[in-house]
This record gives C-alpha cells, sequence and structure tokens, in this order.
C-alpha cells in the first residue's frame, strides 16, 4: 500500500512542515560563484534514488534531462563539501507585481513585474515559463525571451 494515496503525505523529507501555515522549512546550504561570491541553495530533488532517501529529498530520475538552456545551474563539488556555481546568483529583492487587466480580459495584465533578479541582469517571472522576462535590463537577448 502507498501511504501517499492515504491522505497528507510529506514528500520532501528534508524539512520541518508546518501545515497551519503551509509552509516549509528547509536546510540552507552555503556555496560559493566562480568569482568569489557567496550564494545560498537548498536541495530538493536528485536523480539518485539513494541519495534521496538519505537526505529526504524528492526521488526524480528524469531530472537529468531537465540539463537544457538556462534550466539548470552547473557546479563543481570540492572535496570540503563546498559547491562552486559556475554562474547563477539571484537577487530576490525585488517586489513581485501583478496588475490585472481590465474586465473582461482580466487575463491581459496592465502589469508583470517579476520578483527575482538574475546576475544577468534580466528579470525573470516566478516560475519560470516559456513567455519572455516581461522587464529586461540587457540590450540584446536574454535567455528567456527578447527585450521589450
Amino acid at each position: 500500500m502507498q501511504k501517499e494515496l492515504l491522505g497528507p503525505y510529506q514528500l520532501l523529507k528534508s524539512g520541518q512542515l508546518d501545515t497551519e501555515a503551509g509552509t516549509i522549512t528547509l536546510p540552507l546550504y552555503r556555496g560559493r560563484l566562480k568569482d568569489g561570491r557567496k550564494v545560498w541553495y537548498i536541495l530538493t530533488d536528485t536523480t539518485d534514488k539513494t541519495n534521496a532517501e538519505a537526505l529526504g529529498l524528492n526521488h526524480a530520475a528524469k531530472l537529468s534531462y531537465s540539463q537544457v538552456g538556462k534550466a539548470v545551474r552547473s557546479g563543481t563539488l570540492l572535496k570540503d563539501g563546498t559547491l562552486i556555481f559556475d554562474d547563477g546568483a539571484v537577487d530576490f529583492r525585488p517586489e513581485h507585481k501583478i496588475v490585472p487587466g481590465d474586465a473582461p480580459s482580466h487575463a491581459q495584465l496592465q502589469l508583470r513585474q517579476a520578483g527575482a533578479l538574475h546576475d544577468d541582469g534580466c528579470l525573470r517571472p516566478h516560475g519560470g515559463g516559456h513567455g519572455r522576462c516581461g522587464v529586461c535590463t540587457r540590450a540584446k537577448r536574454c535567455g528567456c525571451g527578447p527585450r521589450r
């Protein structure tokens, strides 16, 4: 019998779940970029089933197929456990804003401002997606679409 089919079941066991608040507190790991800047990251998924069980992560066997475009950040794991990322810093200080359009076409937004600024100068929408970034500070094409 699969417990997860019977009711509430916590798949990501590496963190403390607060069902009332609807939040989970995950371990935060310190790494750095090649240029020496400090970065913080969390772990949620792995392709290795044994590691998933040992670390309380989601086992995602097909995760290795995600290594296309900018969906993955590559890095090097040092002997001391430090992860050195090639790139990929994100500034989460910008405020995420969405203003719906006028009736009856509320889906045509009046304003969409992403809440994260990637280190390449591009504002990407939360949740990824295959659209334009909405606002891009670069004059050339960014990884998520042309400048508007």
